[in-house]
C-alpha cells in the first residue's frame, strides 16, 4: 500500500509554523478557460497564484501581525516526502482569530517550485 498525505509542515521565512489539520495547498500554475464557438472548443491561458491556507495554534503572546508578511518564502513539506516552496508570497487578507484557540491564514505567491 501507498502512504498518503497525512501531514503537512509549514515554514515562513525559515520559521515553524504549528499548524492543525487540514492544510490546503495548491502550487498554481496555467488555468484554462474554454473558448467556446459555434463548432468547437479551444482555450485561453492564464497564470494562476499558489494558494496555501491553514489554521494555526493562537496562543498568549503570539501576535497575527507576524505573519503579515509579503515577500516571504514559504515552505510547504509533506510527510510523503514532497516539499513545494512558495515564492515572493504574501497573506491574502486579515487573519481570523477565533475563540476555538486558533487563527486562520490564505497566502498568495508566485508559481510554487517541487523540490526534488
Amino acid at each position: 500500500m501507498a502512504q498518503t498525505t497525512g501531514i503537512a509542515k509549514v515554514t515562513v521565512n525559515g520559521k515553524f509554523i504549528d499548524t492543525f489539520k487540514g492544510v490546503t495547498f495548491n502550487p498554481g500554475g496555467k488555468k484554462r478557460t474554454p473558448q467556446v464557438s459555434a463548432h468547437r472548443v479551444n482555450y485561453s491561458e492564464e497564470l494562476a497564484p499558489s494558494t496555501l491556507e491553514f489554521d494555526k495554534s493562537q496562543v498568549r503572546g503570539d501576535s497575527i501581525a507576524d505573519l503579515d508578511v509579503a515577500n516571504a518564502t514559504i515552505q510547504v513539506e509533506f510527510d510523503t516526502g514532497q516539499t513545494y516552496v512558495m515564492p515572493n508570497a504574501f497573506r491574502l487578507d486579515p487573519a481570523d482569530i477565533t475563540d476555538e484557540g486558533k487563527s486562520k491564514y490564505t497566502f498568495n505567491g508566485d508559481v510554487a517550485q517541487e523540490i526534488m
